[in-house]
């Protein structure tokens, strides 16, 4: 399905439909961003978790 027929479709939808639509676009970004946000985090963890290793290396 291309874009030009996604868009022409929710052009089709009843006014019910589409706010139905917009929630559930909005639930997926919501969950979008969580997934980002977790991803960062563990990435800040996993880096300070490294730079401890390291240091801890070059410790005598």
């Amino acid at each position: 399905m291309t874009l030009a027929e996604i868009q022409a479709a929710i052009l089709r939808l009843s006014a019910d439909e589409r706010a139905r639509l917009q929630a559930w676009l909005a639930d997926v970004r919501a969950q979008e961003a969580g997934e980002e946000t977790t991803a960062t985090r563990l990435g800040r963890i996993a880096g300070r978790a490294f730079a401890d290793i390291r240091k801890r290396a070059r410790e005598p």
